[in-house]
C-alpha cells in the first residue's frame, strides 16, 4: 500500500504539471493571437475493421461543416449499404444533441419524398443503442490493485479513476428503423428498402451511421444483425482528432481546507480534465493526429472565424 504522504506529493507533483502546461498554453500578455476552438480534425478511418472494409472516403472542402463521409462494405453481405458520416456539432449536451439530431435526420428525408425519390416512408420508433469503446489513456486506466486501503483519500483516487474510466468508455447513441420505396430515376419503378440511421456524439462531432438494403436482397432479421454489426465495430473504430484551442484545460488548486480536501479537489480537477481530453479527443497540435497504411485521413482545416468561443 502507498503511504499516505507518498500519495498526497504525487497529486501534488502531477498538479503543478497540470499547472505548467496551462500556464504554458496560455499567453497572458496577449502578444500571440487566439486560438480557435478548433483549427483542424482528422478524421481516421481504419481501412479495415474486422470484416467491414473500407470502399471509399470523400469530403468537400468548400462543404466543410457538412464533414466526411465513409462508405464501408461487408464481403458476405454486399446488399448493405453502410454509410458513416462524421460531422462537427462542437461542445454541447449529448442527450440534447441526439434527439435533435435524429429529428432533424428524419426532417432530411422529406425534400427526397417531394422530389419523387422516396414514398410511403414509415418510421419505427427510436430506441437508445448505446455502445462501449475502448479510452487509450493511462491516467483514465482503472486500478487494478484493491480498494481496501485505510487512508480514506487513496480509496476516493481509485473511485474517481474508476468512475472516470467507465464514463470515457461508454457512449450514449440512438437507432431508428424505417421502410420506404426508392426510384432512382423517378421512373416509377420503385424499389423497398429496409434502413436504419444510428447517431453518436463523439469526439466534437456528430457520427451518423445508415445502412440500408434493397428488401429483396436481405431478409429483415439479417438487416438488422448487419446493421448493428457495422455500428458496434465502425463508431468507435474511426476517430476525429481536433486540434486547437478546445484542448485548454484549467485545474483550480485555491481555496481553504485541509491538506487532504485540497488533494481531493485537485485530484478531481486533474481527472475532469483527462476525462475531457479523453471524450473531445482534443489536442494542442497534430503531432498526435493518427497516421499509417491502415487509415484513410481527411483534414478538415477550419477558417478562423469558423468557430466561435465555446
Amino acid at each position: 500500500m502507498r503511504h499516505p504522504t507518498s500519495l498526497r506529493l504525487a497529486i501534488l507533483a502531477m498538479a503543478l504539471c497540470a499547472i505548467a502546461a496551462t500556464a504554458s498554453a496560455a499567453d497572458p500578455e496577449g502578444e500571440k493571437p487566439a486560438v480557435p476552438f478548433i483549427v483542424e480534425t482528422h478524421v481516421a478511418a481504419p481501412r479495415q475493421v474486422g470484416e467491414f472494409g473500407l470502399v471509399s472516403s470523400k469530403y468537400d472542402p468548400e462543404q466543410r461543416f457538412s464533414g466526411v463521409s465513409l462508405r464501408y462494405q461487408h464481403p458476405l453481405h454486399p446488399a448493405a449499404r453502410i454509410d458513416l458520416f462524421v460531422y462537427p456539432i462542437g461542445r454541447t449536451d449529448t442527450e440534447r444533441a441526439l434527439d435533435s439530431g435524429m429529428q432533424d435526420f428524419s426532417a432530411s428525408l422529406k425534400p427526397a419524398v417531394d422530389g419523387g425519390y422516396y414514398r410511403d416512408v414509415a418510421f419505427g420508433e427510436t430506441a437508445e443503442f448505446d455502445l462501449e469503446q475502448s479510452v487509450d489513456n493511462p491516467h483514465l486506466a482503472p486500478d487494478a490493485t484493491p480498494t481496501d486501503s485505510d487512508d480514506p483519500l487513496d480509496r476516493h483516487v481509485k473511485a474517481r479513476r474508476a468512475e472516470a474510466a467507465r464514463t470515457a468508455a461508454h457512449l450514449d447513441g440512438r437507432r431508428l428503423s424505417f421502410r420506404y420505396d426508392y426510384s432512382p430515376d423517378r421512373d416509377q419503378v420503385w424499389i423497398p428498402q429496409y434502413s436504419r440511421t444510428y447517431l453518436f456524439v463523439r469526439h466534437l462531432h456528430y457520427f451518423k451511421l445508415r445502412v440500408s438494403a434493397d428488401s429483396a436482397d436481405m431478409d429483415e432479421a439479417r438487416f438488422f444483425d448487419v446493421s448493428d454489426q457495422a455500428a458496434r465495430a465502425l463508431v468507435p473504430a474511426v476517430s476525429a482528432h481536433n486540434v486547437g484551442s478546445c484542448s485548454d484545460s484549467a485545474i483550480d488548486v485555491g481555496g481553504d481546507g485541509t491538506p487532504d480536501e485540497m488533494a481531493t479537489r485537485i485530484i478531481d480537477g486533474l481527472l475532469a480534465a483527462e476525462l475531457r481530453r479523453a471524450v473531445e479527443n482534443c489536442h494542442a497540435d497534430a503531432d498526435e493526429a493518427p497516421i499509417g497504411d491502415g487509415l484513410s485521413v481527411n483534414v478538415i482545416r477550419y477558417r478562423t472565424n469558423d468557430w466561435r468561443s465555446r
